[in-house]
């Protein structure tokens, strides 16, 4: 495995979607944001790219035009958890990130499926898993902690 293979299967990428009619230019993977809890917005769209999976993480306070463009339904409480296909719409967002998806997609040697995730949602669990900079929930350290550690003891080595 190369070495941005390998990152992409360790760090996923969390990549914020465009919400409020601000879908003029087309989305691009140069727009991630850091793999924690607190890089989610209320009120925002995140679609998460790992090796194995692709979530649509949705806020609970997201706009509802927003929820109107993407899935065409007016209310958080209608929109279903779990594996999705998404209906092909014809205004920006929507053509935006079945783009986005469609790339993600031809990226691997596999088709994955689109699992929406809603905010505080029982299958909010798969994405916790994957924010990879937070403190795991036994207990573990966080990614970040783990690269200080390392870069101590590797330095410690060096300077014996």
């Amino acid at each position: 495995m190369d070495t941005k293979t390998t990152a992409g299967h360790f760090y996923p990428l969390l990549l914020p979607l465009p919400v409020g009619g601000n879908t003029s230019s087309p989305l691009s993977l140069g727009e991630a944001v850091r793999c924690t809890a607190a890089s989610l917005d209320h009120g925002g769209l995140y679609l998460v790219h790992g090796p194995l999976v692709l979530l649509l993480w949705v806020g609970h306070n997201i706009a509802n035009t927003s929820l109107v463009q993407l899935f065409n339904i007016t209310c958080l409480s209608t929109l279903p958890s779990g594996e999705t296909k998404l209906p092909v719409l014809d205004n920006p967002l929507s053509v935006s990130v079945r783009s986005l998806i469609n790339t993600l997609n031809s990226q691997t040697h596999y088709t994955r499926k689109l699992r929406v995730v809603k905010q505080g949602d029982s299958c909010e669990e798969a994405l916790q898993r994957l924010l990879v900079e937070d403190k795991s929930p036994n207990g573990g350290a966080s990614y970040a902690d783990f690269l200080y550690h390392l870069h101590v003891n590797s330095i410690q080595l060096l300077v014996r």
